[in-house]
């Protein structure tokens, strides 16, 4: 399978030579990367770009909604940035804007109920697709999977918390 990024052709065992990691870094780095493929085919077939479906990701995950300042921290963009992307994805009628609930002088951005129902049509193969791929494991195999995921991102968030740190002298 070839890298959506760079195109350059994927396999799903690991190169000859050095290592870092053991096979199962290597079997999640490809889940990753596939991740990666499928969140870019979705912007493209949303006709939206890679930050635009990011932050509609966040926004799902989100029932009150988050703020432009919020959306900017969590994509690692400039305020005036996450303003651009937040009329962009308005204007196309993928969000809304409002008051936040409590302090008027914030704005909560939400995906509208059609963006929501376009990307859960869009995804719902791909989701049915691991389900499948899930229901070929016995109960005690799912969860060992289930816990193993729950973990590798519990210890992937930590990290990258840590390379957000700035670094002790």
């Amino acid at each position: 399978m070839a890298d959506a990024a760079t195109g350059a052709e994927r396999t799903s065992t690991p190169p000859e030579g050095p290592q870092i990691g053991g096979p199962a870094s290597w079997a999640l780095r490809q889940v990753l990367l596939a991740n990666r493929d499928a969140e870019l085919a979705l912007a493209r077939h949303l006709g939206l770009g890679p930050n635009d479906v990011t932050a509609m990701e966040h926004l799902l995950a989100a029932p009150d909604g988050l703020g432009p300042i919020d959306i900017a921290h969590r994509l690692g963009i400039r305020s005036a940035s996450a303003t651009v992307l937040v009329d962009r994805l308005q204007e196309a009628g993928h969000v809304t804007r409002a008051p936040h609930h409590t302090d008027r002088r914030r704005t909560v951005v939400k995906p509208t109920p059609r963006a929501r129902d376009e990307i859960i049509a869009a995804l719902t193969p791909l989701i049915g697709a691991v389900e499948n791929a899930a229901s070929a494991l016995s109960e005690d195999e799912l969860a060992t999977v289930v816990n193993f995921l729950n973990q590798a991102a519990a210890h992937i968030k930590e990290q990258a918390e840590r390379l957000e740190s700035p670094p002790r002298r």
